[in-house]
């Protein structure tokens, strides 16, 4: 594969991953406040 360019980036989540009340166990849906992060490119 050719090199890439990449960001990864940690959200703090309100429930431990599973436990009670926890809607999104595998944080699939945890992406949406990084839609508005501007990222200056070339």
């Amino acid at each position: 594969f050719d090199p890439a360019n990449a960001i990864k980036a940690t959200i703090v989540r309100p429930v431990d991953s599973g436990s009670i009340g926890e809607t999104d166990v595998y944080g699939a849906q945890q992406h949406a406040p990084l839609l508005e992060i501007k990222i200056p490119y070339n």
